[in-house]
Parts: structure tokens; C-alpha cells; sequence
């Protein structure tokens, strides 16, 4: 579906509206008037860009005290009397949402010019049966909730009675909920839309002071309030399913107290992230654990890792370049043993959580299927009722999968996508995502999930095909491929991975889910065909590669969004090309062919 966003340029409100569209998968096109388009070109806009659905942004600063009687006409009056003209006669009908904003300060003049057009504006807009015509109170917007700027930003409501109550709009409440009825596109007409319950300044002033407690007493002048009767009928009565779950809009409009206590105790967390961290990892002698702990600890040189793992053949205690830091601690122990986990998380007085324990090997999920649950579900289950008895974790970063999704034909999935796992090692690990939700809801933890495609780089186990493919080379044997190599993947280098996951512990909003997808798309064959290129280039596939029967079971292709996702709003990108990545991994294996060879002399 294409959204066409028309403001007078981008803001706060502008930005947030486009990051939940992009999460979403929705294809985006901003178009900024500034107070001087007219019809024609309007028109134009439109048939140009050919929209199925078209938000109107009114400039919440256009004011007779900012901007002159005529820029205040048109942008709040002439802009949306044009998008609504230049709509009237599409066919299918082109629903609009128009986003005005309004406060409850009673000292505002009735007669002021930018009230009288407003008024003249909503009139108007009645006779158009494809108009929602929204008026926010008070909108806060993400970059608004920081202590200082919300502080000044409230102020000015409260500037003749401080202890005067006033509605306010968190918007992270209630966009998802508009764009929601937007998509379905099923009602139209005018609408107050508002969080449940007032605020006055003394409150919010109180909040502040004790961001970090528990039990919050709502006012009771913030009950039994019926400013939004209609928004919250059309919330529960005009939303599909499909399209409820595909923005996570909620059923019902928090209380602005205790969201505003929600938002500042995240805010409070990322303030915070300066400050040195004691980081519990699970599963860090593996591949991508491993490769997160070296980078923290060239990073960090005030944090401290302690890491937990049962040391299974896929582990490696060399993967930790710097395991003798007087910063890092390993503890060879099991994660399903919730009493030692919870004794590391007293011991060492962890703040952090990022959990990386899984098994991952897919061809053991058809013959000792049951181990991965012991291991994906039981012990993800261990770690965070762990974490919910010791009550200090500030933030619990868990890896996951895109084989949660399942697979698709065509097209990316979103974060907001059903989960539809299909074979027994993606199901455990959808059921521990569902554990980490579960603590969330009913125990406030403050998580993130970070579901990855195909990750590939240096200290790999043979386990998994890059690093299986390049040692058969090395040692001049067979590439083995199961079925016909035409099973597609998204493959993204293991750095780019750590500088997501880095970002998201700093920066990312607790209880969101971010996909890490690369940009490179390619099969079995693709796969093969690059690495035999560069490690054996007088030789052709043919020579080199052995078809053996597929698996009992094979997803023919996983396709996550990756830049256009969640991590998008993060400011995230992946660095690494993929062939520059294979590169790096090729030459590191050529430099270390005997790096997973055990005493024994047995590859495992």
C-alpha cells in the first residue's frame, strides 16, 4: 500500500508517522508544501504518485506568533481543502486522515485568526465523506520525551495554574492505532483524540522525581474521562485483526500518567548508556556471542562481560580474543540451571542481558528434536525468571531468527508479521520469543528481540554452509548440497550484526522487535559458485558438487526487511558488502585451517 504524507515540512510528528509506515512495510512518499502549493500542482502530486491512502499534516508551530495570516490560511485551511478536492473523484475513493492539533488552554482567544480558519476548516471537511478529521490534544512525540524538553514543552500549558489538569497525546499510543483505522479505511468524519486521563504540571513534576517506582496512583480527576468515547468505539469496533496485529494497535488508549511514566523510564535507561555496564551474555564463546564480547571489550574498557556457556562442540574458548581482561569472566555452566544464573546476576551486579544460547544446527531438529527444546525454550525460560527475581535488568536483549516467520515466496516480512514457524528448531525458538513477550506483559521486563537473518564470518563452525563450503575447498573435497540448491537466504556479515545489536542495547525502545536482514539475497548454488571462484577458479561447479537428498523438510526461501525496518528509525545500516565480507572470511580460514581441530584431532 502507498502512503502519501503532505506537511510543510518534516518534524517530530512527520518522522514518527513514516518510521511506524516503514516497520510495517508500507511504501512511503513525503511530499513538504510549505505553504505555497497550490490545486494544480496538488493534483498533480497525486496522479503523479498514485496513493491508496494520504495523511495531511497540519504544522503544529503555524501560528499567527510564527507565521503570517496567509501562510496560516493555507496551510491550515487552502492545503487540506485541496487534497480533498483532488481526491473526490478517484476511484477507488482515496481515504484522507487530517492531523490537526489543539490544546485545552482556556486563555487561547476564541477569535484568534488561526481558530477562526481551523473552524472554517472543520465545517468545511464535513461536506467530504473520505476525510477523518482528527484533532490531537497536546501531541508528544518521541523526540519530545526527553526530561528537559518535555518539561519546557509543558510548561507553556501550565504557565497561569500549574495545578490545572490538561489532556495530552502520547503519540506512540495512538498513531498506530489512526494509521490502523486509516488502512482499513472504513469510517470517516470528526474526532478529539487524546490519551486517557489528565495531567497537571505538578504531576508530571512528580514523575520525574520518581521515574523508577513501581506502584503508580492515578488522579482521580484522570478517571471516568468521555473526551474520547468515539475514538475509543471506532478503535475497538473498526479494526480488522490482520490489520490490529500488523500495526499493534492497542484495543485500548493508555492512561497518560502511566505512559508518561512508561516513556521516561525508558528515556531514563538510554540516558544511562554512557555509564559503565556489567553485560551478562549467554552462549558467548560461540560464533556471534563471541564475536560481540571482542567488540565490546575493545569498545567498552569501563564495561564489564560475564559470560555463561555450557561449552558445546559449536563453542570455542579461543573465540574470545582477550578472555585474560581483568574485564571478562567466563562461567562454564548451564543456562537451564536457573539458581547459578541468578547467582552470577547477584554476584556481579548485571545490568544488562543480551542472551545468545541456542542450539541452531537444523539437521539435528529431525532426529533429536527434543534438545532444542531443553535448550531454545527451557533454558531461555531459566534465564528470565532469573532475571525477573533479581528485578535489576535494565535492558534484556534476545537473539532470535527469521525462521520464526517461515517461508515466503515473494516479498519481506515485517516485524509485526504472524510467526509461522515450520520445522521443530524455528518453533523453539518462537516459543522463547513468546517466554520473552510473556515477562514483558506480566513482569515489566524491558526487552528486545533481534531476529537475524543468515549470519556468516570468521570463527564460524563447519556447521553452517559458508564455512562448511570453504573448508571442503581448502582441503580440495566435495561441496555437499542438500536438494537442489535453489534454497534462498539473506546473508549479512557478522560485524554488521554486532554494530546492530550495540546499537539496539543503547538506543533501541524496549518491548520492540528489530529484524537484522542483509541486503544480499542468494541460494545454495549462488553460495557455491562464489566460493569456488576464488578458491578453486580452473574448476566448474560440476566438478566439485554432489547433490544429496534434501532434507525431510526445507524452506525453500526466509526474506526479512533489514534497512527498512524497526532498525531504520536507530539510524543503522550494514557496512559490509557481502562479497567484501566473504572475502575477509575466505582469507581468515586460509589463515586458520586448524582452528576448530581438537586435541584429539577430530573436527567437530
Amino acid at each position: 500500500m502507498r502512503w502519501l504524507l503532505f506537511s510543510y515540512e518534516s518534524d517530530a510528528i512527520v518522522k514518527q508517522i513514516d518510521d511506524l509506515l516503514q516497520v510495517v512495510g508500507q511504501t512511503v512518499i513525503h511530499e513538504h508544501h510549505q505553504g505555497k502549493s497550490t490545486i494544480q500542482e496538488i493534483q498533480e502530486q497525486i496522479n503523479h504518485h498514485k496513493p491508496n491512502r494520504i495523511i495531511v499534516i497540519v504544522n503544529e508551530q503555524n501560528s499567527e506568533n510564527t507565521h503570517s495570516l496567509t501562510t496560516t490560511l493555507t496551510d491550515h485551511l487552502l492545503i487540506p481543502l485541496f487534497i480533498t478536492q483532488a481526491t473526490i473523484n478517484t476511484f477507488p475513493l482515496v481515504p484522507v486522515l487530517l492531523l490537526t492539533f489543539t490544546t485545552e488552554n482556556k486563555l487561547t482567544d476564541p477569535n484568534s485568526s488561526i481558530n477562526i480558519v481551523q473552524n472554517a476548516t472543520d465545517e468545511l471537511i464535513k461536506l467530504y465523506s473520505h476525510i477523518i478529521n482528527v484533532k490531537l490534544f497536546t501531541p508528544i512525540s518521541d523526540e519530545d520525551l526527553k526530561e528537559d524538553i518535555l518539561l519546557t514543552k509543558l510548561k507553556s500549558l501550565w504557565e497561569h495554574n500549574p495545578e490545572e489538569y490538561h489532556h495530552i497525546t502520547i503519540l506512540s499510543d495512538v498513531l498506530p492505532i489512526l494509521l490502523a483505522i486509516l488502512h482499513d479505511g472504513k469510517i470517516t468524519g470528526q474526532i478529539d483524540v487524546c490519551n486517557k486521563g489528565t495531567m497537571s504540571l505538578k504531576c508530571f513534576e512528580q514523575l520525574i522525581s520518581k521515574q523508577v517506582k513501581k506502584d503508580l496512583t492515578i488522579h482521580p480527576n484522570n478517571i471516568n474521562e468521555d473526551l474520547i468515547d468515539n475514538f475509543e468505539k471506532w478503535n475497538k469496533q473498526m479494526i480488522s485483526p490482520e490489520t490490529r496485529h500488523l500495526y499493534q494497535a492497542s484495543f485500548i488508549v493508555p492512561n497518560a500518567e502511566e505512559s508518561l511514566h512508561q516513556y521516561l523510564q525508558q528515556k531514563s535507561i538510554q540516558l544511562n548508556q554512557n555509564k559503565s555496564k556489567i553485560i551478562l551474555v549467554t552462549g558467548g564463546c560461540g560464533f556471534i556471542g563471541s564475536t560481540f564480547i571482542n567488540h565490546w571489550l575493545e569498545t567498552y574498557p569501563e564495561d564489564r562481560i560475564i559470560n555463561i556457556d555450557r561449552l558445546d562442540p559449536v563453542s570455542n574458548l579461543k573465540n574470545v580474543q582477550n578472555s585474560t581482561s581483568s574485564n571478562y569472566s567466563l562461567i562454564v555452566a548451564d543456562i537451564n540451571n536457573k539458581d547459578i544464573v541468578l547467582h552470577l546476576m547477584k554476584q556481579y551486579n548485571i545490568t544488562h542481558i543480551v542472551h545468545f544460547a541456542v542450539q541452531a544446527h537444523l539437521d539435528n531438529t529431525f532426529g533429536n528434536s527434543v534438545t532444542f527444546t531443553e535448550s531454545n525454550v527451557y533454558g531461555t525460560h531459566s534465564v528470565l525468571e532469573a532475571a525477573r527475581i533479581y528485578g535489576k535488568i535494565q535492558k534484556f536483549i534476545h537473539i532470535s531468527t527469521d525462521e520464526v516467520y517461515g517461508e515466503t515466496a515473494a516479498g519481506s516480512y515485517q516485524e509485526t508479521n504472524l510467526l509461522n514457524p515450520l520445522n521443530p528448531y524455528a518453533a523453539t525458538i518462537a516459543a522463547a520469543e513468546f517466554l520473552v513477550k510473556s515477562y514483558g506483559e506480566s513482569f515489566k521486563l524491558l526487552y528486545c528481540i533481534v531476529r537475524l537473518s543468515n549470519v556468516y564470518g570468521p570463527r564460524q563452525h563447519f556447521e553452517k554452509i559458508i564455512p562448511a563450503f570453504i573448508n571442503n575447498l581448502l582441503k580440495g573435497e566435495k561441496l555437499k548440497i542438500h536438494g537442489d540448491g535453489s534454497q534462498t537466504r539473506l546473508y549479512i556479515y557478522v560485524e554488521d550484526v554486532i554494530r546492530a545489536i550495540e546499537t539496539i542495547l543503547h538506543k533501541g525502545k524496549t518491548r520492540t522487535i528489530y529484524n537484522i536482514g542483509g541486503e544480499n539475497e542468494l541460494s545454495v548454488i549462488d553460495i557455491a559458485k562464489k566460493l569456488l571462484k576464488r578458491l578453486q577458479p580452473d574448476k566448474i561447479p560440476n566438478d566439485v558438487i554432489t547433490y544429496d537428498e534434501g532434507r525431510a523438510f526445507t524452506e525453500k526461501r526466509y526474506s526479512t526487511t533489514s534497512t527498512s525496518g524497526a532498525i531504520r528509525s536507530l539510524g543503522w545500516k550494514t557496512n559490509v558488502s557481502f562479497d567484501e565480507g566473504l572475502n575477509k572470511t575466505i582469507q581468515w580460514y586460509k589463515e586458520h585451517q586448524d582452528y576448530w581441530i581438537k586435541d584429539d584431532d577430530k573436527i567437530v
